[in-house]
């Protein structure tokens, strides 16, 4: 997929908590709705985000502006809302800066990086990256047998065989959450404090 808009544009109207936002939304399968009075840039963000999910995960996200927001209130229901910093609407209580952190350092890093046509083939990589362990995460539950648990334990040591790659648990539990959210699929887990132990 070519890419149609300037990065830099991107970054300087799009706040950083704004994204990250947006990304945890996409990554728990939510519809979402950001509210921007700038029409021009609405379609631009939209090339954006159908840019860095294009190898990844589907979403559903709508640029609009605040005069089609309040006519159509009522399509956007079940949406989470944004508007800059605000949270217009978050019904679930899913936007949690203590559990946002993986998509927060994502974002950060694209930030912060001073080339940056690198710094969206990193950014784009790495939800990639998030989707594809997510899968994996469903594999290794697929393969459990009828008297196993999942534990970040198993997640952690297969990822790291496999692709040479060490994850956090934090990590591990965002994978967790979007292995449940977005594809559906509820792994054979173990009790809380049996899944840690199982890191010691």
């Amino acid at each position: 997929m070519d890419q149609t808009f300037d990065i830099d544009l991107i970054k300087y109207n799009l706040i950083p908590s704004l994204m990250t936002n947006i990304i945890v939304g996409v990554h728990l399968n939510k519809k979402i709705a950001v509210i921007n009075d700038l029409d021009f840039l609405n379609e631009k963000f939209l090339d954006f985000f159908d840019y860095i999910y294009h190898e990844s995960f589907d979403h559903d996200i709508h640029f609009i502006t605040e005069n089609v927001y309040k006519k159509n209130k009522n399509q956007f229901r079940n949406s989470l809302i944004f508007k800059g910093h605000q949270i217009i609407r978050d019904k679930e209580k899913i936007i949690d800066n203590k559990k946002t952190k993986i998509e927060n350092s994502i974002v950060e890093q694209f930030f912060s990086e001073y080339d940056s046509k690198s710094g969206i083939i990193i950014f784009k990589n790495e939800l990639t990256k998030l989707f594809k362990l997510s899968q994996d995460l469903i594999e290794i539950n697929s393969n459990l047998k009828e008297n196993e648990d999942f534990t970040s334990k198993k997640a952690i040591m297969h990822i790291n065989e496999k692709y040479h790659t060490k994850i956090s648990y934090p990590y591990v539990h965002r994978l967790l959450e979007i292995t449940e959210h977005y594809f559906n699929v509820k792994l054979k887990k173990a009790s809380d404090s049996g899944d840690l132990l199982g890191l010691i």
